[in-house]
């Protein structure tokens, strides 16, 4: 009687893992063992690298991820399809592959395997600067926005991708290619025909933000640059 009991549990068992393959046992049947994680880890705003003004938001709603675009207002489902890695459930070529730090925090997604969107850190919306860390960083924007100002009126890839090493990111040199900056920076001479600050408009430092005049059309627009702990361009934006 007891056999026959052991023998219909794992029967039962069995039965359960063909139809409910992914389990908090943490593998997938007739797949690789996949570790299961909180979808909740993966929540938050990310910005896309070279392009701060575009944001997208991700949530977890049960086993799935929805992944929300801010210019759109358009939101996608996605399927866990690894440990770090998900698939649209409409479109199996959007895919998001996510990496984590040393200390398993999230930090960014690259999405269609070429698009870097990097996570931002939530900030309190009362956290301010003290006096001191408000003169190092406008120190620190004071030489990254005169030296930007003259590599773009400088029109010449030397001087573009002397900036570009000096005072970019490794990583998001690598993301975004020295090719492709320098292309941009020529394109935003092309049709501005030099740009210059506006010294009137102080720079803020919490948002990194410059205002410019472009010397064709005298028109106004701001540019901003994210830095890293060591005074390194992480990402930036440019908003008229």
């Amino acid at each position: 009687m007891r056999k026959s009991f052991i023998l219909w549990l794992f029967f039962a068992f069995s039965i359960y893992l063909t139809y409910n393959p992914v389990t908090g046992l943490g593998f997938v049947l007739g797949q690789k063992e996949t570790k299961i994680l909180d979808l909740k880890i993966f929540e938050g705003s990310y910005q896309m690298l070279g392009n701060q003004n575009a944001f997208i938001k991700i949530s977890a709603y049960g086993d799935q991820l929805t992944l929300k675009e801010s210019w759109s207002n358009n939101e996608i489902s996605f399927k866990q399809k690894t440990e770090l890695s998900f698939v649209a459930v409409d479109h199996p070529d959007f895919t998001l592959d996510f990496t984590r730090d040393q200390n398993g925090a999230i930090t960014q997604v690259v999405a269609f395997k070429r698009d870097v969107w990097i996570k931002v850190k939530p900030q309190a919306t009362s956290a301010k600067l003290s006096p001191v860390e408000t003169k190092k960083l406008m120190n620190a924007y004071q030489i990254i926005f005169t030296a930007f100002e003259e590599a773009i009126n400088s029109n010449a890839d030397e001087k573009i991708q002397g900036f570009l090493k000096t005072h970019m990111d490794e990583s998001a040199l690598a993301a975004l290619t020295s090719e492709n900056l320098i292309m941009r920076a020529k394109e935003l001479y092309q049709n501005t025909g030099g740009i210059e600050r506006v010294t009137q408009t102080p720079i803020d430092p919490l948002t990194g933000t410059a205002t410019f005049k472009d010397k064709k059309q005298g028109n106004l627009f701001q540019m901003s640059f994210s830095l890293n702990s060591a005074g390194k361009i992480m990402n930036f934006g440019m908003k008229e």
